[in-house]
């Protein structure tokens, strides 16, 4: 019958390639549980979510920039609308047509500007 015996001495590691200090094992194990899980959140779960924030963030803009020239037409159509109107003889129909067209363009306007703000708060 052998015996195998294995005595370490108290100042030698159990393992001779051990880079982890005996002391801190608990703070080790929180750090390698951590790091892995933050690194797959930033990698291929939020991926998505990201590519999603960024179209809607898009569309936000182009709908803003389209409130926007709206508005300026808007703008436009009511100044022509009343220097044509100012020209025409009053109480015919196409005076009244004229102001019609105008009012219609400031209430376009009004929509757009609101419309316009509106996309300002969701998107802040």
């Amino acid at each position: 019958m052998q015996v195998i015996s294995c005595s370490l001495e108290s100042g030698q590691p159990s393992f001779p390639f051990n880079l982890i200090p005996a002391g801190s094992s608990w703070q080790l194990w929180a750090l390698g549980t951590l790091v892995p899980l933050l690194l797959s959140f930033t990698t291929s779960k939020w991926g998505p979510f990201l590519k999603l924030k960024n179209e809607a963030d898009n569309m936000l803009e182009a709908a803003e920039q389209i409130t926007d020239v709206v508005e300026d037409v808007a703008g436009k159509v009511e100044e022509i609308a009343d220097q044509v109107g100012e020209q025409l003889p009053d109480g015919g129909k196409l005076r009244a047509t004229l102001e019609l067209v105008e009012d219609l363009a400031e209430e376009t306007a009004k929509n757009a500007h609101l419309a316009g703000d509106l996309i300002d708060k969701v998107s802040t």
